[in-house]
């Protein structure tokens, strides 16, 4: 047997419309939520998800928490993303001025990766560290190609004088 729980909305419906205009769209179809209840008497889950075009579940979350909080804590939106970053301050400019470095600067990823996490911060993620290092220097750590053995200097000297003569 369902049980229709009805709620009981205190704001009025032209505070709900005005409240409505205030919002920005994420917020606002939750209010639309409470018009339709209060316009159409319409309680069901279902019926509201139908009209709103969203899941049956987060009508009822947004129907417990207005009747736990209010229209207070319904249009609170707490989503995440303030969280510290790993590699700030000091480190940051440490591990620029190794990548800047033309004489020790690392030659892949993994071994920046060891330097950072004997020097700077210990057991720091490799896919972070690159990442990171990607996003906010720009870096492409790239190896020269190794020079042949038997590689003639003399001749390359000559052939760059050559080129640029003509």
């Amino acid at each position: 047997m369902l049980i229709l729980k009805l709620l009981k909305i205190k704001e009025s419906e032209t505070e709900l419309k005005k409240l409505q205009r205030q919002q920005p769209p994420y917020l606002s179809i939750r209010i639309q939520m409470l018009l339709l209840m209060k316009r159409k008497d319409l309680h069901s889950k279902r019926g509201l998800s139908d009209i709103l075009g969203i899941s049956a579940n987060t009508v009822q979350s947004w129907k417990t928490m207005y009747d736990s909080g209010g229209i207070k804590k319904l249009l609170s939106y707490n989503r995440g993303g303030h969280k510290q970053p790993i590699i700030q301050g000091r480190n940051e400019k440490k591990i620029l001025a190794k990548l800047s470095n033309p004489y020790d600067a690392p030659r892949s990823f993994k071994e920046l990766q060891q330097w950072v996490d004997e020097h700077l911060i210990k057991d720091i993620n490799y896919h972070t560290l690159n990442k990171h290092v990607k996003q906010k220097f720009k870096a492409k750590i790239k190896v020269a190609r190794k020079s042949h053995v038997s590689k003639d200097e003399e001749a390359v000297l000559a052939f760059k004088k050559n080129r640029g003569a003509s």
